[in-house]
């Protein structure tokens, strides 16, 4: 439930705000590049399973908006921007991240109606065809009508999140806190205990389903699009082993480009986790360019190799986000 000032200003104020433009005289842009991280797209925008698909129509409406009144940048122009004053307009950069089938069907699709480019950052499971759903998803599916799920001896109760009070942990960062091999242990307990297949047919594919490796190879045909690495299987990077986190890279880098038949050379690290060690083997994988959510070393404001992005809510209205895209310029701009 939206708290009543939060209700008033989706409704009323921030209508006002966009309609009569004064957004960016509120917001400017402090001559910084915006990079806005997507997830999927979809028919409907349903969010009753997570927030990370925006409905094709509030998309098409983003993009019409964003062309209108930004530069929208490739990822490349974007990092090559950085530190150097705009041109009039504030500077955007689209990515998106997962590989969502619903980012063929529905997002490639009006990019290129648009002509605006955006960068897909792609789990490189989907391309083994190994599964067609990410961890995340398989953890929401299961607990979306339960008041209580076990997992690994441990009971997490719906009340505050899917919470176990012992450990003072959530489900899904008890999850993401383990090592590759704990981790796919207790998503497979998970998956034979709720009944993982029932779950799926339940549920809208749009919401969960990975594309196939021929799908990511006829997404990035798309003169838009540039495929980017979301690692393999989207472990915690900084969670893992030296070992695990290294393969992670490489054979993500390895699978994409055999799959696509170009060069990978940028990564989105999932969900914003790595370290020191982490960005060094990015590096010696010969990733050139890297993507955090929110900057975790002293000196990543120093590398013009790595930028930060601006997650663009699906659980909010229209009029939120567009003040979200000139909001966000000074917190999370490079």
């Amino acid at each position: 439930m939206y708290r009543p000032l939060q209700l008033l200003a989706r409704q009323a104020i921030f209508p006002l705000v966009v309609g009569s433009r004064v957004q960016r005289l509120i917001w400017p842009d402090y001559n910084k590049v915006l990079i806005l991280m997507y997830h999927g797209v979809n028919a409907s925008g349903d969010t009753s399973i997570n927030g990370r698909h925006l409905s094709a129509k509030r998309f098409d409406r983003h993009l019409k908006y964003l062309k209108k009144h930004f530069e929208i940048l490739t990822l490349s122009d974007a990092f090559n921007e950085i530190g150097k004053p705009s041109n009039g307009k504030p500077r955007a950069c689209i990515t998106f991240d997962d590989g969502f089938e619903n980012n063929l069907q529905y997002a490639a699709p009006l990019l290129k109606k648009h002509e605006v480019p955006a960068t897909f950052y792609v789990s490189s499971v989907c391309v083994t065809e190994e599964t067609d759903i990410l961890w995340p998803d398989v953890v929401d599916l299961i607990a979306r009508n339960r008041a209580s799920v076990e997992a690994s001896g441990l009971e997490f109760s719906r009340v505050n999140g899917f919470m176990n009070e012992e450990i003072g942990m959530r489900l899904q960062d008890f999850i993401k806190a383990q090592d590759c091999e704990k981790r796919d242990e207790i998503i497979l307990e998970l998956s034979d205990r709720y009944d993982l297949l029932k779950q799926k047919k339940e549920v809208n594919s749009e919401s969960w389903k990975l594309m196939t490796s021929a799908q990511v190879k006829q997404l990035s045909e798309f003169p838009q699009v540039e495929i980017g690495s979301h690692c393999h299987n989207h472990y915690n990077l900084a969670s893992l082993s030296e070992a695990n986190s290294q393969r992670e890279l490489v054979q993500s880098k390895k699978l994409l480009e055999g799959c696509i038949g170009q060069e990978v050379k940028t990564v989105a690290f999932p969900d914003g986790s790595y370290d020191a060690r982490v960005k060094a083997q990015a590096y010696e994988a010969d990733y050139s360019q890297l993507c955090a959510v929110s900057f975790k070393l002293t000196d990543d404001e120093n590398d013009n190799r790595i930028v930060k992005r601006s997650a663009v809510s699906s659980t909010t209205n229209y009029y939120s986000n567009v003040i979200h895209f000139h909001k966000h310029f000074e917190k999370d701009g490079n």
